[in-house]
């Protein structure tokens, strides 16, 4: 085996590996409304219950939801992490906490609020975020006492942004819109997965009944091209509806269908149906895959006027982040494409296990079990 086929199955091994084990859409998303009001600081967060659970293990009998008898024999563990969720300093110092509560506002989310003295600038930072699922992020938004927002940030574990009250933020958080989308897709299995199978066969075209290698580059790139373009054009008009509301699908058919998408597209691999036009069912499926993209900016909570500059970050990051997967996988497939090794084991191989994985989520989806959890211990 050559150094680029060696390169090629670590590289195919490592990426179906991480898809079995990975959440397809992990919790990572909270919501921070900051606030001065009449000389005080208001603060009112909104997390994941599951976010609060892996941070603290509420869930004493692993059921999956969080009851309000688990969160009452909690109370003093989630009021101490409510204090820390979210630290002001000014002057150097930590402002302290005036008061905290926190509720369970239904089985899927906790809401905190919290109460600082007032000042006129300050550091904001969210310590308790390295208790949580790795990769969180917190969109924070800033009012200021007329209400007017002055600023909108993405925080992560270890960042912080400096705040100064009656002061508005030129900058609108669209880099961190931008990165938020890149980080979507990387920690989206489904979605790259899809991407995956889709770009498998651009190295071959079909003919004698039978996938062949292109003889030069230009069918492939045109290939790949009209793929890219599909799915980019499908999931942007759906993930615009979806933002603004004027379509809304219930999330367990949109990730079940994301399922369904790879499932397809695997089975296109080995038995091909859909041979010169695979280009549609990269716009067909790329519709439901925009409402999976949706999810995170609607989970934010943004106002109409946030709508437009979050919609074009996001978007923009996770074009980024699919010409990213584009880019190292593509030119290693055109290079391996005449060997047996890339058609029986990248290709093919690849396409069988990408479709069990993706047969293993759509159990999940559709019938609300955690497959992965029973087959590994703890």
């Amino acid at each position: 085996m050559t150094r680029s086929h060696t390169f090629v199955t670590v590289l195919l091994v490592a990426i179906l590996v991480y898809s079995g084990l990975a959440q397809a859409h992990a919790p990572g998303l909270s919501r921070v409304e900051l606030a001065d009001r009449g000389g005080r600081l208001q603060a009112f967060m909104v997390f994941a219950a599951a976010d609060i659970d892996a941070a603290l293990s509420l869930d004493t009998n692993a059921d999956g939801e969080l009851s309000e008898r688990e969160f009452t024999a909690a109370r003093a563990r989630i009021d101490a992490f409510a204090r820390r969720a979210l630290e002001i300093r000014a002057g150097g110092r930590i402002v302290p906490v005036e008061s905290a509560r926190a509720a369970l506002s239904n089985s899927a989310a906790v809401d905190i609020a919290l109460t600082f003295p007032g000042v006129t600038a300050a550091t904001v930072g969210a310590p308790a975020l390295v208790h949580l699922p790795r990769g969180h992020r917190q969109h924070v938004t800033v009012q200021d006492a007329t209400g007017r927002v002055v600023a909108r940030r993405m925080l992560v574990d270890g960042t912080a942004f400096e705040l100064t009250f009656g002061v508005s933020d030129s900058r609108t958080g669209f880099v961190d819109y931008v990165a938020q989308g890149i980080w979507h897709i990387l920690i989206g299995a489904d979605h790259i997965l899809f991407l995956l199978t889709l770009l498998l066969p651009a190295v071959f075209i079909y003919g004698r009944r039978r996938w062949q290698p292109v003889s030069t580059p230009a069918p492939a790139f045109m290939e790949l091209g009209k793929c890219v373009t599909a799915f980019t054009a499908a999931h942007s008009i759906t993930l615009t509806l979806a933002v603004f509301d004027v379509i809304v699908l219930p999330s367990r058919l949109v990730e079940s269908t994301i399922a369904v998408s790879v499932i397809v597209l695997c089975a296109n691999n080995l038995y091909p149906l859909f041979r010169a036009s695979r280009w549609s069912l990269a716009f067909a499926f790329g519709l439901v895959h925009g409402f999976g993209f949706a999810s995170v900016l609607i989970d934010l909570g943004l106002d109409a006027g946030a709508l437009v500059v979050s919609l074009l970050g996001f978007n923009l990051g996770v074009e980024a982040g699919q010409l990213a997967i584009v880019a190292l996988t593509f030119p290693l497939g055109y290079l391996c494409r005449r060997t047996r090794f890339y058609e029986a084991w990248v290709f093919r191989g690849g396409s069988l296990i990408a479709g069990a994985i993706a047969g293993m989520w759509l159990l999940e989806r559709a019938f609300d079990v955690q497959l992965m959890r029973l087959a590994m211990p703890g």
